[in-house]
């Protein structure tokens, strides 16, 4: 009997340990620096096909995270009705909205008493690599802007790190303040 509870509570809590953060199914969304076609996958390394930007918006289509494997996170794509497809990591964004110019801090670690890599002033586009305890990784980019043409020039890296949920905006469309939990 106790044998037989012991393997219970192993299997249980391997269960548990396998819905991890991912069950709260965070969104996103994809082409977060260009409009250039990305793979989707039906398991990881099992390509699909590619999808393109929304022509309409000119941007990504809003996805929901539902867990991550390897380089990989799983998605819903509800737009063109994909369910449990796979995208490769840095081809989700997030946005930092920062409209009021606060010192939002970019850290080592998915903890607010890791090292502080750097502070962030403005808004920045987000490559997604991870998500981890009210945290995301992100790879921040900026642009350069031409002021008298209007013509926005090449991206670029700003800094890597991990960023609280409450700075975050899952659309690129919207001003929102903070990830929808």
């Amino acid at each position: 009997m106790k044998k037989r509870l012991f393997i219970l509570m192993i299997i249980t809590t391997f269960m548990l340990c396998q819905c991890n953060v991912y069950r709260k199914n965070y969104k996103a969304f994809t082409h977060p620096i260009d409009t250039n076609h990305i793979s989707i996958y039906k398991k990881p390394y099992v390509l699909y096909k590619y999808i393109s930007a929304d022509p309409n918006e000119g941007g990504g289509w809003i996805v929901k995270i539902k867990n991550k494997q390897d380089d990989f996170f799983k998605v819903d794509i509800l737009e063109f009705k994909f369910r449990n497809i796979w995208i490769k990591v840095g081809d989700l964004g997030l946005i930092l909205q920062n409209y009021d110019s606060l010192k939002i801090p970019i850290y080592t670690m998915p903890d607010t008493s890791s090292n502080i890599i750097t502070y962030v002033y403005n808004s920045y586009i987000g490559k997604l690599y991870d998500i981890s305890k009210g945290f995301a990784l992100l790879e921040l980019y900026d642009y350069d802007y031409d002021e008298s043409t209007g013509h926005i020039g090449e991206y670029y890296v700003i800094t890597k790190g991990w960023v609280e949920f409450k700075h975050l905006c899952d659309n690129q469309y919207t001003t929102c303040t903070g990830l929808h939990k």
